[in-house]
């Protein structure tokens, strides 16, 4: 069982964490996607971004309507920590903190 440290304000509650970059052209391509699945869910998404600059990534997210709630940027340590080996890559975390679904890929 993975479990993922959500921001104090953040505990308690469902939410998805997603792992994005703005050199990935996966993240890319899933970006309406997603924005539209969020405005329709009223889903919680915290992004977290990695291995980028972050000066290009608000450029990015604000041409692609930044879907996320919160963004973060999360390490190389955590990446590994958290089993990732590319991205995109999704996470739906229960109310407890703990990773119920992963999904690997574009959504």
């Amino acid at each position: 069982t993975q479990t993922i440290n959500l921001l104090p304000q953040e505990k308690g509650q469902k939410q998805i964490i997603h792992i994005f970059a703005s050199w990935c052209s996966s993240c890319r391509e899933e970006m309406p996607e997603m924005y539209n699945f969020i405005k329709e869910q009223k889903v919680r998404i915290i992004g977290l971004l990695w291995d980028d600059d972050t000066e290009n990534a608000k450029k990015w997210l604000n041409k692609y309507n930044n879907p996320y709630l919160q963004v973060g940027i999360i390490t190389d340590s955590d990446v590994i920590d958290l089993g990732v080996h590319k991205i995109p890559i999704t996470f739906l975390i229960d109310s407890k903190g703990i990773v119920v679904y992963t999904y690997q890929g574009p959504l």
